[in-house]
């Protein structure tokens, strides 16, 4: 099964590797693949990680590379999901906003009528 799983991970990382970028929906089903690839990684370490007897079999030099590389992938992903996340609200922000001034503006002057544009009302 290790093996099978190694295979697996060199297929995913040359797939990402020589994904071919050529418009915006390329990039978005990029992305799309890497976070899977990521959460079938990260099921798989949760795996290992709650069988103690193959974890104990770690020595402390071992476990400490390890745990800096996990350490150091995580805030650079931290880092990433929390510069992006910023920009994605923002832009859901103006969204709304701007959905909100179509929605008002057409309430307000549908018909020419002040009463929200509904023409049902007495």
């Amino acid at each position: 099964m290790t093996e099978d799983w190694e295979k697996l991970l060199d297929e995913e990382a040359k797939r990402i590797k020589e994904w071919k970028l050529s418009d915006r929906l390329s990039h978005l089903a990029k992305i799309c693949y890497s976070v899977c690839s990521i959460t079938a990684s990260v099921e798989g370490w949760n795996v290992w990680l709650s069988k103690p007897h193959v974890m104990e079999t770690f020595n402390e030099k071992e476990l400490t590379k390890l745990s800096e590389a996990f350490g150091e992938l995580t805030l650079l992903f931290l880092d990433l999901d929390s510069k992006y996340t910023k920009i994605m609200q923002e832009r859901e922000k103006e969204m709304f906003e701007s959905e909100s001034k179509i929605v008002n503006g057409h309430n307000n002057n549908c018909n020419g009528n002040s009463n929200g544009g509904n023409r049902y009302v007495s």
